[in-house]
Formats: C-alpha cells, sequence, structure tokens
C-alpha cells in the first residue's frame, strides 16, 4: 500500500459506508468536482494519482454523507487538522497539546498540514472548534479550520511553483488515538481579535517598493484587478465582480475585484494590489530584491516595456492604460502558460 492509500485509509477508517471522498481538482477556469465511495480507497487513489501529476488536486478531509459538498453533507469524522504555513511549522507544531498522528508536507518550503486521530467520531461543529483551539495553539491558519477543508493529499504536485513541488506523507502514526476531550485540555479559543472577520473593502496597502523612473509601476498599477486576475488565473469575473478565492475553499465567489487594481477575499482576508496577488500566486516576497524580480515578471507577462524619461515620458505615465488594451498583448504566450493553483490547502 502506497502513501497515497495510506493517507485515504486514514480518512475514510470513519464508517466509510455510503460515505464519499470529496475529491476537487484544478480546471483552466474553477474547480472540478468528484465524489468517490469511501470504501474503495484504492479506486480513489488511482484518480486522485492520475490528477495530481498534471493539475492541483486535493480531497476533502471529513466524509461526505451524499454527493455534495455543502457543510450539511459533512459527516462526523475521527480526524483533527490543522495547516501550519510557516517556515518553523516544525517548531511551532512542537507546541502541540499531543504529537499528531500524521504530517504532510504541502510543497511549500515549511508548509505541512497535521492530523490528529480520535478514538470516537465527532460532528462537523466540534471538528471545527477543535481545529481552532488547535490551530491557535501551534500558530496555525485560523480561517482553515473548518469541516468541509479540502487539503492536498500526499503523492500529488503542487503547482503553485515552478517546477511542481511534490506533495509528502511525512510521518504516519495509526497508534496515535486520542480522546477529543484529553486533546482539548488546556486548549483556548482564540481570543477575539484573532477571530477570522470579514475586512473592509480597500484593503490595499501603499508600501515602498522600488523607484518607478521607467514608468513600469504605474503602468501595471493601472491595469483593473478583473483584468490581471483573468490574464494570470484564467477565472472570469462573475456579473457581481467575484471569482472564487485561490488561497481557501470557495464555493460561493468571495474575492472582489475593483476597478481601480485592488481586489480583497471576504473570506480569507487577503487582499491588495497587482503585486500582492501576483507574489501570493507565485510564491514571491513583495519586498527588497524579490519585489523587483516580481515587478519584472508581471512586466513581461504583460507587456509592459520602459517608458521614455524626461518631460515625455511623464506626460505618458500619467495617462490611464485603457481597458483591454493590456490583455491584447502577447495572448498567445498567456494561453501557453498553466493555469494557476489554490491552497485550500497551501
Amino acid at each position: 500500500m502506497g502513501d497515497l492509500e495510506r493517507y485515504l485509509q486514514v480518512l475514510a477508517a470513519a464508517e466509510p459506508e455510503g460515505r464519499f471522498l470529496e475529491l476537487r481538482y484544478r480546471l483552466p477556469v474553477g474547480m472540478g468536482q468528484r465524489f468517490l465511495p469511501a470504501v474503495d480507497v484504492e479506486g480513489a487513489a488511482r484518480l486522485v494519482r492520475r490528477l495530481g501529476r498534471t493539475r492541483d488536486t486535493y480531497v476533502g478531509v471529513a466524509l461526505r454523507e451524499r454527493r455534495a459538498g455543502a457543510r450539511s453533507a459533512v459527516g462526523d469524522s475521527r480526524v483533527l487538522f490543522v495547516e501550519v504555513d510557516a517556515e518553523a511549522s516544525a517548531r511551532l507544531l512542537a507546541r502541540a497539546p499531543r504529537p499528531p498522528s500524521m504530517t504532510v508536507l504541502s510543497g511549500s518550503p515549511g508548509h505541512l498540514h497535521a492530523y490528529w486521530l480520535l478514538s470516537r467520531s465527532v460532528s462537523g461543529p466540534e471538528v471545527k472548534a477543535a481545529n481552532r483551539k488547535l490551530a491557535h495553539r501551534v500558530g496555525g491558519d485560523l480561517a482553515s479550520v473548518d469541516e468541509t477543508r479540502i487539503l492536498r493529499p500526499p503523492s500529488t504536485l503542487n503547482f503553485k511553483h515552478r517546477p511542481a513541488r511534490p506533495v509528502v506523507l511525512q510521518s504516519l502514526d495509526t497508534d496515535r488515538v486520542y480522546e477529543l476531550r484529553d486533546l482539548m485540555r488546556g486548549l483556548e479559543d482564540p481570543p477575539a481579535r484573532e477571530t477570522v472577520a470579514r475586512p473592509r473593502p480597500v484593503v490595499a496597502l501603499r508600501r515602498r517598493s522600488a523607484p518607478d523612473a521607467d514608468g513600469v509601476d504605474a503602468l501595471l498599477r493601472a491595469i483593473p484587478s478583473a483584468e490581471y486576475v483573468q490574464r494570470l488565473t484564467g477565472l472570469e469575473p462573475n456579473r457581481e465582480g467575484k471569482v472564487s478565492c485561490l488561497w481557501h475553499e470557495d464555493r460561493t465567489p468571495s474575492l472582489h475585484l475593483y476597478p481601480g487594481g485592488e481586489w480583497c477575499c471576504f473570506g480569507c482576508r487577503r487582499g491588495g494590489t497587482i503585486y500582492d496577488f501576483a507574489g501570493a500566486l507565485w510564491d514571491v516576497e513583495t519586498k527588497g530584491r524579490a519585489f523587483v524580480e516580481l515587478r519584472a515578471r508581471l512586466a513581461d507577462v504583460f507587456g509592459v516595456a520602459p517608458q521614455p524619461t524626461g518631460r515625455r515620458g511623464a506626460r505618458q505615465r500619467q495617462r490611464r492604460v485603457a481597458p483591454g488594451a493590456i490583455a491584447a498583448v502577447d495572448r498567445e504566450r498567456l494561453r501557453a502558460r498553466p493555469a494557476a493553483s489554490e491552497k485550500g490547502g497551501r
């Protein structure tokens, strides 16, 4: 039995008869979805392995009672989990009240998913409440604790990176099974200021960036967010100017795109400018030398060339880029590039 089969077996251990594993996978536009019988772990593994070689692939941690991904379809579960998205994840995880039963390296440096097996099944709300306490204790992602969460399974690839990086089952000890009450002893809920709250619509922050003597920064910032998001991800905004967020499970689009070039997700509180979006998408810092490289990469993607200096250049840089003008540049090259990926799990 391979690592993927062992992983799926852990998820399907809680009364799999008549229940389903939810599978999500990245499409050129949006996400695909399949529901596979939880009793057929080997069949599910074959499909996950095949899809995971060419696109970002995710599996629901909790089994589904029917072929639906809504919260109402999530059944009881014997698995708790936390996403630790930090370079110091191993050190942070040492703060857990008990060692995790399983850990999976998600493909991003320092990022991992930790799982704890329970001796009995608990309800979806109990899973979420327990996940929040665990995440607070170890510095995990408080926006990724819900019972509907989908995470990257091992033996797939993480296409947030170029080249894509493997998702690896780091450890698995099925003898580490805990009573929920014992595991929660001494843990506290995160304080109110750390809860995931809806942000203000405009969250773009002015940051100190590289000098814009060549006008590239002004041209990039002038691109409407709906235009650059579609170019970079293939996602087309709906009538309300929203798309599904790439960094968490988002069945109802919650990432708002604003005409001024800003964006904001009301689900995970991410937001900012074209630099913040591309930086998160490509896992690139938005400061220092990394920012300069990020700006150069965006300029290449959008066909933005340095502008003339002097009075003529100043006049040109003051003009707003016409909507759709940049989108007409180099479309064929963009189509040849791989579509961007999501975290639901990172």
